[in-house]
Parts: C-alpha cells; structure tokens; sequence
C-alpha cells in the first residue's frame, strides 16, 4: 500500500535499466555475491525487464534483499611513514553489490 504522502509512481521501466547499463564499469565484482559487472552488461535484453521488476519493487516497498545491501570493507594504508599497527592511519574502502551500484545508476536519472 502506498503512503498517502508518496504520491510518485516508483517504477523503472526496461529502457531505464538499458541506461543505467552503461553506467557501468566492466569487468568488476562485488566482494560477498560474487556477480560479475560484465554478467549484467552481457545479459540478454529480456534481463533488462526482470531487473526493472526487482527496482520497482524495491522502490514500492521500500525492502531491499539482504545481499543487496552487504559490502565488504577493504583496509588502505594512508601512509608507510606512520605506525602499521595504528588504526589510525588505515582508511576503508566499501566494495558493495553490483546490483545495489546498479541500482544506484538507475536512480539518479
């Protein structure tokens, strides 16, 4: 059911999935799913309107499947002069879902 005060249409359409297509990188994964950017990228063009079904949904029903929504965070060394043993002086970087990128690409229009 919709909320009275959402009055938008969530839907994404085939043509909206094509775009974000390409958007995105090839040859890249996701640390936990183990989907490849390029399996989305090759897909058949029937693939496009399935993958509007699932954003539409996740749009609608404000629920995203739990897979979608794990990254996996990689330690970066900021600087080889400092303490490797300090926290301090890592940063993190996220690898997220590709489809949670995907995803992303869709909604910025």
């Amino acid at each position: 059911m919709y909320s009275p005060l959402c009055n938008y249409n969530h839907t994404i359409n085939s043509s909206d999935v094509n775009n974000a297509l390409f958007k995105l990188k090839a040859r890249k994964a996701d640390g936990k799913n183990n989907l490849m950017s390029d399996a989305l990228i090759n897909s058949s063009p029937s693939m496009a309107v399935h993958i509007s079904f699932l954003f539409s949904a996740i749009l609608r029903h404000g629920v995203s499947p739990d897979n979608m929504l794990l990254a996996t965070l990689i330690p970066v060394r900021k600087s080889t002069n400092k303490c490797l043993n300090d926290s301090i002086n890592y940063s993190a970087i996220a690898i997220s879902s590709v489809l949670n990128k995907f995803h992303a690409y869709n909604n910025k229009g």
